[in-house]
Parts: C-alpha cells; sequence; structure tokens
C-alpha cells in the first residue's frame, strides 16, 4: 500500500497522506498483513517503487478493493457501532512521537516526546480493561514492535493524539454522504 502511495504522490518525500491510503484502497485494495508481512527491511528504493510489487501480491490485494469510505465524527459511540454494524478495521491518523519507537511489549505508548511526525495506523477494536474501554491499535511496524504489532490507547488518548478516522465501506456515495 505505501508503494502505491508514493506512486500517486509522484515519489515526493518518504511519508504520505489519507487521501492517497484511501485512493489506494479504491484503485489497488490490500493484501492481510500476515500473508505478506512488513518487515521493513528493504533499500527505500524497494519500498517505495511498484514495480518491485510481486504480480502474486497485486492479484492478491485487488479482491480486497473498497468501494468507498467515510470520515467519522470522532465519538466512542460513532467509533464502536462502526465496528459492530460494518465490521470493518477504520483507517486513523495520529501524531507519531518519537518516544513511542520504544513502545514496550504490553502494548502501552510512552509519553509524547522527541520530534513528531503524521503517521497512519489501523483500529481494529476495543477491549474492557479494569472497567475502561481501549481501542486496539494495529501498526505497519511488524510484531516485534509492541504487542505483537498492536498497541492500546483509552478513549481519552484517542480523541486527543488522533486526527481523522475514516472507515472504508461498501455503501453508496449518497448513503455514505
Amino acid at each position: 500500500n505505501f508503494s502505491w502511495t508514493k506512486y500517486y504522490d509522484g515519489y515526493k518525500g518518504w511519508g504520505s497522506s489519507f487521501k492517497q491510503a484511501l485512493r489506494v484502497l479504491q484503485d489497488n485494495g490490500a493484501v492481510w498483513e500476515l500473508d505478506y508481512p512488513d518487515e521493513n527491511k528493504l533499500p527505500e528504493k524497494e519500498y517505495t517503487d511498484v514495480t518491485f510489487i510481486p504480480e502474486k501480491l497485486n492479484e492478491d490485494a485487488v479482491v480486497h478493493k473498497s468501494k468507498s469510505y467515510v470520515r467519522l465524527i470522532r465519538t466512542p459511540e460513532v467509533i464502536k457501532s462502526m465496528f459492530l454494524e460494518h465490521a470493518t478495521p477504520l483507517l486513523v491518523g495520529m501524531t507519531r512521537w518519537k518516544s513511542f519507537n520504544k513502545t514496550g511489549k504490553d502494548g502501552y505508548l510512552p509519553e509524547a516526546e522527541g520530534t513528531s511526525s503524521g503517521h497512519a495506523f489501523v483500529c481494529v477494536g476495543w477491549r474492557t480493561v479494569n472497567g475502561k474501554d481501549e481501542f486496539i491499535m494495529q501498526n505497519s511496524f511488524g510484531e516485534g514492535w509492541g504487542d505483537k504489532g498492536r498497541f492500546y490507547v483509552t478513549e481519552k488518548e484517542f480523541f486527543y493524539l488522533y486526527s481523522g478516522i475514516y472507515a472504508t465501506i461498501d455503501i453508496g456515495k449518497e448513503e455514505s454522504q
């Protein structure tokens, strides 16, 4: 997915945007990370250039295209209802602080420190711990980071750390508005 976002961006800079990530989901689809783990060990040229994507990966991705997406109102009720009604993960944007590289095996983020940049990941659900709800986030840094690639944030943290929240759901354009 990242290679395709870079293609659409014209290979400018290291990052990309929600707009391009959502475009990739609609134009190219996506593959299951467990089938194609992102070990982030390739040189930048191979990591970002679509000509290095194996044809099999593109074939597997196309069956998971999204027809539409919606930007969600950031309330716990709206987000939880998307999981319950549509069983879809949510694309979430946040400010990623350098200290987050040192997220422990328990999956809880350390205090925000150091330089920051934008980052996107997937919210895959929520859980209740000690009577408080926490959202379950899946990162693309591989299973060696956090709790096997996941981290957890409370509802309070979720709504002050994170910016855009999108759901890719296959509904008509009129209904999505």
